[in-house]
């Protein structure tokens, strides 16, 4: 495994690096397997049984982040696991071999919605899953077309799934 590689069980933690709090909306994971494309909206821990859960924020990824303030939204195991759960194209997770995960969140100084993202190969090291990011840095969406692009598409997914 290269040191860059990311083991199934570790863990993905979304900080607010900006000077503001910030609204984390939704963790968004778009996926391509055996050719299919597809799009999970994960911001659920579903796999959590409410019996376990410490305080009704451990069962959701969505809510306030104080700059500086991080979360952890579970490890990348799991996420594949919802991503079989609520993905729009059945996959196994097995058969993922690229993922996006983007986290939208809302500011208090805009109405539109920022985001940030990062892609990863996925690959089978034997037994092992391992996420090989495809950059170092998380993209960030920048200037106002582009994340009135990503809000469209958001509001579009939210219609189409009812």
């Amino acid at each position: 495994m290269s040191e860059r590689a990311i083991a199934a069980n570790a863990r993905l933690f979304i900080a607010n690096m900006g000077t503001e709090p910030i609204y984390v909306s939704a963790i968004i994971a778009d996926y391509e397997a055996a050719g299919e494309r597809g799009t999970a909206y994960i911001t659920q821990n579903d796999n959590i049984r409410s019996e376990d859960l410490e305080s009704a924020r451990g069962a959701t990824n969505e809510g306030p982040l104080a700059s500086g303030d991080y979360l952890d939204a579970g490890s990348f195991e799991d996420l594949m696991a919802r991503i079989e759960m609520h993905g729009n194209k059945r996959v196994a997770p097995e058969t993922i071999e690229r993922l996006t995960l983007t986290v939208a969140a809302q500011t208090g100084y805009s109405a539109m919605t920022s985001a940030g993202s990062k892609a990863y190969g996925v690959t089978r090291e034997g037994e092992d899953v391992v996420f090989q990011p495809e950059k170092m840095a998380t993209k960030q969406l920048r200037g106002w077309l582009a994340r009135r692009r990503f809000q469209k598409r958001l509001e579009a997914e939210m219609r189409d799934a009812v």
